[in-house]
């Protein structure tokens, strides 16, 4: 028994012919050496980032205006002022009320009296005691009788010269208290400096200052 074989479809020269023999559905006027077309990418869709809004400012409080008058300031009250209290005088001391009996006992002596009221201006036994109680004219007095320790004249004027450049005020006491011991009112402060000089170194070995000792 002789088996006949289905007869093959005509080829045509067209590629592919030989596997359309065994497969039922395929197509020849599809190429299968042609390369398909790639698919387009899909970018995932961008998911939108969350929009922040700024927190809302609030307008600052404004006191609401009201027509009612404010009320009045209270102003303090003044406080009285306190009565100055009375000062208690105070009582001199037993030495103070002993130097004011010596000072007014010395007013005794006519010549000191008269001597000091010329040299200090004083007219009332009140003014002289307080004049003698001030310790005035001590340092004059301590000054001549140092003068009078020393016997040459050239060293006496070279120490009132000293002292011209020390303490001129001094000097001038001493020229103002020789005038009155002297009772000479020629005798001035005022001048040269060497004839100042000159005229203290000479006079104050002739005048007796124990007749002001109550000044010392």
């Amino acid at each position: 028994m002789i088996l006949r074989m289905p007869d093959r479809p005509a080829c045509h020269g067209q590629k592919g012919c030989r596997m359309a023999f065994f497969n039922n559905n395929w197509d020849p006027t599809q190429d299968s050496t042609s390369t398909a077309a790639p698919e387009p990418v899909v970018e995932p869709a961008s998911i939108p980032e969350p929009v922040v809004e700024p927190e809302p400012v609030s307008p600052p409080d404004i006191p609401e205006t009201t027509d009612v008058d404010p009320e009045p300031e209270v102003k303090p009250r003044h406080k009285p002022r306190p009565r100055p209290s009375r000062r208690v005088k105070e009582k001199p001391s037993l030495k103070e009320i002993r130097s004011v009996l010596a000072a007014y006992r010395l007013l005794d002596d006519e010549d000191f009296s008269g001597l000091l009221a010329r040299l200090t201006g004083a007219k009332d036994e009140g003014e002289k005691v307080e004049r003698i109680l001030a310790d005035e004219w001590s340092a004059a007095i301590k000054t001549i009788r140092e003068l009078q320790a020393d016997p040459t004249d050239m060293t006496r004027l070279v120490q009132v010269i000293k002292l011209q450049e020390k303490n001129p005020d001094l000097v001038k006491q001493v020229v103002k208290l020789l005038a009155v011991l002297a009772d000479d009112e020629s005798l001035k402060w005022t001048g040269a400096e060497l004839d100042v000089a000159q005229t203290v170194s000479t006079v104050a070995p002739l005048v007796d200052v124990d007749r002001v000792k109550g000044l010392a």
